[in-house]
């Protein structure tokens, strides 16, 4: 392998950067649907998380709670940067509106409980407690649908929001003043 060939497996070890997102629909916990089967005028950034609650029960995959409101806090950052934020687990969507309401999340949580999502990526799941669940990764897409980076693994869940804000202001060209901390607060 090429050190060009061997460095483009350590930035997308799944190798997903230049395909498109899957035409797929997934539903909200707030009841809409989602499609990402046309272009945007925006970047869409999906964080796939395991699910909430299941930390208690097996530890390796705490964070979820962390990760959305480490979105939550970037969030408006996020969006100034041309982003649409969702998170994505194979959650029922009734289980993910209590998790929305719980956190004030102000992001759209998407449910992939048929792995229609996963499956046209390739995504890494896991068994956990007789179900298939996503690992932690984000997608960050060109608004025509073309992913331009994967963060795998997570690594710290609350912090990753920071990654991708940055990922964006650089690919957007955008500047919107210092980046949050994982707490929210401003880093100068």
């Amino acid at each position: 392998m090429s050190p060009d060939e061997e460095s483009a497996v350590e930035t997308d070890p799944l190798g997903l950067v230049g395909r498109r997102l899957p035409e797929v629909t997934l539903p909200t916990a707030s009841g809409k649907i989602i499609s990402f089967s046309r272009e945007s005028d925006k970047w869409t950034v999906l964080f796939c998380y395991p699910g909430d609650g299941l930390g208690e029960r097996h530890p390796h995959l705490a964070g979820c709670t962390a990760e959305a409101i480490g979105f939550r806090e970037a969030f408006r950052d996020l969006v100034a940067a041309g982003a649409r934020v969702y998170g994505v687990s194979t959650q029922h969507s009734t289980h993910q509106a209590k998790f929305h309401k719980n956190n004030r999340l102000n992001f759209e949580l998407l449910s992939d409980k048929n792995l229609k999502f996963a499956s046209g990526l390739g995504l890494p799941t896991d068994e956990v407690d007789g179900g298939t669940i996503l690992l932690r990764l984000t997608i960050v897409a060109h608004p025509q649908r073309i992913i331009k980076r994967v963060i795998f693994p997570v690594h710290d869940p609350s912090g990753h929001p920071r990654e991708v804000l940055q990922f964006l202001r650089s690919a957007t060209g955008s500047s919107s003043g210092p980046l949050p901390d994982s707490e929210g607060v401003e880093r100068i």
